[in-house]
């Protein structure tokens, strides 16, 4: 009787460990099944990565596709539904960095606030996301220095106190101080005719008058510009597409300077006067819009020191 009653407390006991061992088990295959998963993930990200930075150098190196927001915006989307897809793996804050990115160089063709704004909400979002990655700061870098561009000074300011305040050992603080003792001072005051607001400005022509010999023709709608330390850019809003021709006019003092630029734009039409645009930002030094005949539109922008330009056309709305 003893020992059945031991034989049935050490059945109990082998018991007792043989559950043990199994509960281990159990553990121990339910964490590899998740450390598979994340490895599985991690890899299929990855791969979709790869895939999605190839098209990325294909695009920076063919500068035809710049000139169309939609291939922009097709790439942009690759990146971030790469992030959408795999949100914890190991690309996804690659993946919104490369996508805020172009966002922000969008906006040099472009002109649109709304896509630096875009840019931001995608570096805000590794910020507040993924704050332990090495992308972090230098996302709350770029943040303020696409708020520069949007004329938001003392926003810009307030990045740049962050990247310092929270990212210290950070590779970005160096620049982030930097960005604050070198900040601008606000924009001054022009008298010129163009609304300027910190480096931007927007002339809009006297409401059409007359009709008849305007039909079929475009319209000049606005004539915006942007200034920067290290760029200037001049966008002619129109009502629809047209053709154009450019040229040059070269300083007579100077014959390997370029004096001027010149856009005719055919069959198109400015209401009201010609007028002239002062910028005197250091690049350029004016533009100057005028009716050049009946069917031509010439814009002149007087150059001050440029080391390159560009002339494209943009679409929807024409550009």
């Amino acid at each position: 009787m003893i020992r059945n009653r031991l034989m049935i407390h050490a059945f109990g006991r082998v018991g007792a460990v043989s559950l043990v061992m199994a509960l281990m088990l159990l553990l121990n295959t339910a964490h590899f099944a998740v450390a598979a998963g994340a490895s599985t993930m991690n890899q299929r990200a990855e791969q979709a990565y790869k895939l999605a930075k190839k098209e990325y150098g294909q695009f920076n190196r063919d500068r035809k596709q710049w000139s169309k927001r939609k291939n922009w915006i097709r790439l942009i989307k690759r990146f971030t539904r790469l992030h959408q897809d795999y949100p914890h793996s190991q690309r996804a804050d690659d993946a919104l960095y490369l996508a805020a990115s172009l966002y922000s160089s969008l906006y040099n063709y472009s002109g649109w606030n709304a896509d630096l704004q875009r840019s931001n909400d995608l570096y805000g979002k590794i910020v507040a996301d993924y704050r332990d990655s090495r992308l972090a700061d230098d996302s709350l870098y770029h943040m303020g220095l696409n708020a520069i561009r949007m004329g938001r000074q003392e926003q810009a300011r307030s990045y740049f106190r962050q990247v310092i305040q929270d990212f210290p050992k950070g590779d970005m603080v160096g620049k982030a101080k930097a960005r604050l003792i070198l900040a601008p001072p606000p924009a001054k005051k022009t008298s010129s005719s163009c609304a300027k607001t910190g480096g931007t400005g927007v002339y809009q022509p006297e409401a059409p008058r007359g009709k008849g010999s305007l039909k079929g023709k475009a319209r000049v709608d606005n004539i915006r510009y942007w200034s920067s330390p290290t760029y200037t850019r001049v966008v002619i809003d129109l009502d629809h597409e047209v053709s154009y021709t450019r040229g040059i006019l070269k300083d007579k003092r100077q014959r390997d300077r370029i004096k001027s630029i010149y856009l005719d734009l055919h069959n198109a039409f400015i209401s009201g006067r010609s007028r002239n645009i002062d910028i005197n930002d250091g690049i350029l030094k004016r533009v100057k819009v005028a009716q050049y005949n009946k069917q031509t539109v010439r814009t002149v922008i007087n150059l001050d020191s440029i080391a390159d330009y560009k002339i494209f056309d943009l679409g929807n709305p024409p550009r």
